[in-house]
């Protein structure tokens, strides 16, 4: 029963209020002017950051900048290479031909020369010298320059001793180069020939002056055996030595205590020099002769000699064979 009051209550509180405020509505005169504006508020408190917007769409480029102003000028730079050298340009066209110039004197011969057959004589030997190069018909002198202040006329006398030919040679002979004792003896040594023409050629040689003569060697000396048996005779032929030359013919080799023949070739100290002789005997009027000789050896191969008293000189190979039986 309470419950039910209670719910009639509100609903007439309710009903009075409503009514109260229509017969207040209705009582309301026409609306005053408006009134004057508020004061402005205190601004809120900021809101919160809003997300991050799209990226907008880029900006047309803009226009080019004014040109700058013209810098200073650089130092210069260090200098380059040299080049290669250009092509050699084309000769020139040739000059016009000069006047003829003054004759000028007869020039001496540049080209004089000497030459002796013997290099190596005494003072009282024979000489034979020839000349070449000297001017046309020139007078020589030819001397033996000892020092700075001795020469000697070769030959003795004074002045030329002979006269060049139409060519500028010439050959004389003379039979001593001469001088007085003194000066033959100052003289040995290597010395000067010296040639000398009467219009200014001249020319010299080299010569070795000895005090005693050089045997002079055959040029083309030969020497030659026939093959022999031990202990039989074999014949020896010598050619080129000079006439009459008085020879000696040996034999020379290396031999062992046991007589071993050289081309056996011995080793140790067991080993001999030797040097027999075959024959003596003279060359005939050409140089030459034929000699009968006993041969002593032991088989084998050796070597013979053949010298001349005047200095010639030849060797050959002796062949000694053992006796059959």
């Amino acid at each position: 029963m309470k419950k039910r009051i209670r719910g009639r209550g509100t609903i007439l509180a309710l009903l009075l209020s409503t009514l109260s405020i229509f017969i207040l509505s209705a009582c309301t005169g026409p609306a005053g002017a408006a009134g004057l504006p508020g004061l402005s508020g205190n601004p809120g408190n900021p809101g919160p950051a809003g997300g991050q917007g799209v990226q907008g769409v880029a900006g047309l480029p803009g226009l080019p900048g004014d040109a700058g102003w013209a810098g200073l000028p650089g130092e210069s730079g260090l200098p380059g290479l040299p080049g290669e050298p250009g092509n050699p340009g084309n000769p020139g066209a040739p000059g016009p031909k000069g006047a003829k110039g003054v004759p000028g004197p007869a020039a001496v011969s540049p080209e004089a020369g000497l030459m002796v057959d013997e290099n190596i004589l005494t003072m009282d030997e024979s000489l034979l010298i020839a000349g070449s190069g000297f001017r046309r018909f020139e007078p020589v002198t030819l001397a033996l320059v000892i020092d700075k202040s001795t020469r000697v006329i070769i030959g003795g006398g004074s002045g030329a001793q002979v006269t060049a030919n139409d060519a500028g040679a010439f050959l004389v002979e003379f039979s001593a180069i001469g001088g007085s004792d003194a000066t033959k003896a100052k003289a040995v040594g290597i010395r000067t020939i010296l040639g000398e023409g009467a219009d200014g050629s001249i020319a010299s040689v080299p010569i070795m002056i000895s005090d005693a003569a050089v045997p002079r060697t055959g040029p083309s000396s030969s020497l030659a055996i026939n093959p022999v048996i031990s202990g039989g005779m074999t014949t020896v032929w010598i050619a080129g030595f000079e006439p009459f030359e008085p020879v000696f013919v040996s034999v020379t080799g290396v031999v062992t205590e046991k007589r071993q023949p050289v081309g056996l070739r011995p080793k140790g100290d067991d080993r001999t020099l030797f040097d027999q002789t075959l024959i003596a005997g003279e060359a005939n009027s050409s140089g030459a002769a034929m000699l009968e000789a006993e041969v002593a050896l032991d088989p084998g191969v050796y070597t013979a000699k053949a010298v001349g008293a005047n200095g010639s000189e030849a060797t050959g190979a002796l062949v000694v064979t053992a006796e059959t039986k």
